[in-house]
């Protein structure tokens, strides 16, 4: 089954769903990094920035649930990579250039690039569900969750070799777009059913009762026929 996420109606929705996958674990992983190196000196905010972590995930939540619907999908995910890698630049320079901000303000940005880090990673788990067919639904969303790992992995291999606060948040701030290209080129899947798959035309001799759907076409490539 895996090497049907490779073929040529797969091909250009398997790319763009790894390399999304791969940005959403390095953004994630580097985003609570950098948080923490930001208020290393300071225990205060290290309280503090504990449990705003946890609430940004819980008001992440939030967001995607009123958002996701009426803007759709790939919109929800590009603007929210794209919108957490330009905060987590603004929290990187200001922590490094201007000693003198509040560091209140500080843990807000550092709250708020969490919150919509997590919200895009939400919508892309809802979306991937729906962007792969059933036939290969289990095994494109377990290999993606595998190059994810990778991701992870890999962010925390860069980002602790990295020694300056900004250089992180120029990190972020590129891989952000990046991943917001990606997740931008998956089909929009909002308002369309789940299971859609398209059946090829039954060949000369062969009676319709043998016909078997081709589970491995794209669901954009597609008849009224739900399974």
């Amino acid at each position: 089954q895996i090497f049907n996420l490779f073929s040529s109606g797969w091909m250009k929705i398997t790319a763009s769903l790894f390399a999304t996958y791969f940005g959403k674990a390095f953004l994630d992983h580097g985003t609570v990094s950098m948080a923490v190196s930001v208020f290393s000196n300071d225990e205060r905010q290290q309280d503090y920035q504990a449990l705003f972590s946890a609430s940004s995930e819980f008001m992440g939540l939030i967001l995607v649930y009123f958002v996701i619907d009426r803007v759709g999908r790939a919109a929800t995910q590009c603007f929210a990579y794209a919108f957490g890698g330009v905060i987590c630049l603004a929290l990187s320079l200001l922590a490094d250039y201007d000693p003198s901000t509040n560091p209140n303000l500080l843990l807000m940005l550092a709250f708020m690039a969490h919150l919509f880090i997590n919200s895009a990673t939400t919508a892309t788990w809802i979306a991937t569900t729906e962007v792969l067919a059933t036939a290969i639904r289990t095994t494109g969303h377990g290999t993606a969750h595998a190059i994810a790992r990778i991701g992870g992995a890999f962010s925390t291999y860069v980002l602790a070799r990295t020694y300056s606060i900004p250089t992180v948040g120029l990190i972020l701030f590129v891989t952000s777009l990046w991943t917001a290209s990606a997740s931008s080129n998956l089909p929009e899947t909002n308002v369309k059913e789940m299971g859609v798959v398209h059946y090829p035309t039954r060949r000369r001799g062969t009676s319709k009762a043998k016909q078997r759907p081709n589970h491995s076409s794209t669901p954009w490539q597609q008849d009224d026929t739900v399974i």
